[in-house]
């Protein structure tokens, strides 16, 4: 229990919002992590010297030492959320745990893009680290308001796990959508002034009243790098207090015994701001304020959930992020900090929705999810360990930049170009060392999401497998690649994306088509003169296991970061172990129902085990026939992943 302290201490959002009547209670429970994505931290500033912060510091993220926007924005955010009782600047939840993902980066002294693939990779990050709540300080203007596949599965991963994501709605001072604060699964927060109205530069708009708040956001005060303090406006800041105030909210009731879940706590301030609205009348500044609008309220959300509020449900159904606050002292505004766009957006194939999301069994609002947040690398182990890849996507390759395009074309001759794939790759086989000349990619469509780089005693011969892919996926004759590897650094492509460098294991990487993978497991199709019936089974065979690994290759597209993930991926990649099920379900003349990925309960120690779960149906006899489960396990604890034990399967009502 804090006892002494001062008003004069408390940040205005702290005492507007009700944070007060809470401190007596409680300041935060070490149960409770709540991941910043943002700038880097300064944590040797004296409000956040003592605090339980993790600083992320391995690629693909970015972290700034020397005084810059990002340092200063990350820095003011994450002291309104943790900054010590009895300091400069008192935090909202200071006892709380925080896990402190940087995403932005100074270019030449500005703020440079987030591209939403790198949004949903520090998404993932944190939730796989066991952030309880996400706040994200940015995002960019979509008419449509969707965020692209790979963000977009992430955010419902989040909410599949009960995991709050919060984001701001951007300082456009305007009614538009704003990714991926727009999206109905994440908390939206627009910004208050000092009299309580609408902020003029805050976005706000109909479309946010169903998932979203307003919180002070206008001259905040915040921890500035070095020492001292700065104001900062904007929706940033009014994020990061709705961060605090949920934590805070989620602590409280684990202090009463009960633990509601951070989507129910989200839930509460959503329901709880309806009561208190910015409603029709002119804002402060004059402007209207079109639709009525919900305060933040940290009492009334306490009073919904003594209540009871239920999870919040799934909600019925562009690219980059942007820093969405200013903190300097002279309030310059960074509001127009843009995320790159990406080269490609996809139209997003929904999943039937029997799908079950892959991921790990992680009990929605259980603090003890948190197992690495805020908790430092083992003395003596040195830096974190490397992130593990297993990915799925198509091999290609970037020419870096202008420079070392002309470069390249001129090495070639003047009867070939650098444009042309096919005469690169010629110019490579003929001179092998020149293949480091460009930078290697595993692409998701046409975005590369990966830059690969093999190194060490097989160097030489990890490029040759990388230019026969790229010329092999070139011809037709092979369709993907799966690449096993870990992240050792970060690139920057042509197009001015940074996308992170895997280092690959070559023996556990593969290519293949989808037919040829097929014909590999099931052998050769029966040939003319075969019964109908045997071709007919065949046919339904083969068309079984190509619709389980199109779902993975489509439906679940993922990045292969999470040990689900890479468990998944490997499974589609062993397409053996998936066809022998396929054979013993299709004899039962079943069809594939969900695929699902969850933590193995039974493992061998020093192991990473996960239960990919296939689970079929008789649509002619759904009524009388039970569905049946067919499990096989993957260990994932080493870059190479491997199967464990023999397929299971029971019957399921």
């Amino acid at each position: 229990m804090r006892t002494g302290f001062t008003r004069r201490q408390l940040p205005a959002a702290a005492e507007i919002i009700g944070a007060i009547d809470v401190w007596p209670d409680t300041t935060g429970d070490p149960g409770v992590c709540v991941a910043l994505l943002d700038g880097s931290v300064d944590l040797t500033h004296p409000c956040l010297a003592t605090a339980d912060l993790r600083h992320v510091d391995t690629p693909p993220f970015r972290v700034t030492a020397e005084d810059s926007w990002s340092l200063r924005h990350g820095t003011h955010v994450a002291s309104i959320v943790f900054g010590q009782h009895g300091t400069e600047v008192e935090g909202i939840a200071p006892s709380c745990r925080g896990l402190v993902v940087p995403i932005f980066r100074d270019v030449r002294g500005r703020p440079a893009t987030v591209s939403q693939l790198d949004l949903a990779r520090a998404v993932l990050y944190a939730l796989e680290q066991g952030a309880l709540i996400i706040n994200i300080s940015g995002g960019q203007p979509d008419p449509t308001g969707r965020p692209e596949p790979l963000l977009a599965d992430a955010l419902r991963e989040c909410e599949r796990r009960g995991v709050l994501v919060i984001a701001a709605t951007g300082n456009d001072g305007g009614d538009l959508l704003h990714v991926p604060a727009a999206s109905p699964d994440v908390l939206a927060v627009g910004a208050t002034d000092a009299g309580g109205g609408l902020l003029p530069l805050s976005n706000w708009g109909p479309q946010y009243a169903a998932h979203g708040v307003l919180a002070p956001g206008d001259n905040l005060a915040g921890a500035r790098p070095g020492g001292g303090t700065a104001p900062g406006t904007g929706t940033s800041y009014a994020a990061a207090v709705v961060a605090g105030a949920a934590a805070l909210l989620l602590s409280a009731e684990l202090r009463r015994g009960r633990s509601p879940g951070p989507r129910a706590v989200g839930e509460a301030l959503v329901l709880s701001a309806r009561a208190d609205r910015v409603g029709d009348e002119q804002t402060s500044a004059g402007r209207e304020a079109r639709p009525p609008r919900g305060r933040l309220s940290i009492s009334g959300a306490r009073a919904f959930l003594s209540e009871g509020v239920e999870e919040v449900a799934d909600p019925a159904a562009a690219s980059g992020v942007r820093a969405s606050g200013t903190d300097d002292p002279a309030n310059e505004d960074f509001s127009q900090l843009e995320l790159e766009p990406a080269d490609f957006r996809p139209t997003l194939t929904a999943a039937s929705t029997e799908l079950v999301p892959i991921a790990a069994n992680v009990p929605p609002g259980t603090p003890g999810g948190c197992a690495t947040c805020g908790v430092p690398p083992v003395a003596g182990a040195g830096a974190e360990q490397p992130q593990l890849v297993y990915v799925i996507g198509q091999p290609a390759f970037d020419l870096v930049g202008e420079t070392r395009r002309q470069s390249l074309s001129a090495q070639m001759g003047p009867d070939s170009s650098a444009d042309n794939p096919a005469q690169v790759l010629d110019f490579f086989d003929a001179n092998a060392p020149e293949s480091e000349a460009v930078t290697w990619t595993l692409n998701l469509g046409a975005t590369p999401v990966y830059a690969l780089e093999p190194r060490g005693a097989f160097a030489r011969e990890g490029y040759e497998r990388l230019r026969q892919g790229v010329r092999e996926h070139l011809d037709g004759r092979i369709e993907r690649i799966s690449v096993a590897g870990t992240i050792v650094g970060q690139t920057q492509l042509m197009s001015g994306q940074v996308v992170p460098v895997v280092q690959p294991e070559m023996r556990c990487s593969y290519s293949w088509t989808t037919d040829a993978l097929l014909e590999a497991v099931a052998g050769a199709a029966p040939g003319a003169t075969a019964d109908q019936e045997a071709r007919d089974t065949y046919s339904a065979r083969a068309e079984g296991v190509s619709n389980f690994l199109e779902r993975v290759y489509e439906d679940f597209r993922n990045l292969g970061l999470s040990p689900a993930e890479r468990a998944l991926n490997f499974a589609a990649t062993n397409a053996l172990t998936a066809y022998r099920v396929f054979t013993a379900a299709i004899r039962r003349d079943m069809q594939l129902d969900t695929v699902q990925v969850d933590r193995s309960p039974i493992c061998p120690p020093g192991s990473d085990c996960w239960d990919v779960s296939l689970t079929f149906f008789n649509p002619a006899r759904q009524l009388e026939q039970a569905r049946t489960v067919y499990k096989f396990t993957v260990d994932v604890v080493d870059v190479c992943p491997v199967m464990v034990g023999n397929v299971r399967s029971w019957a399921i009502r």
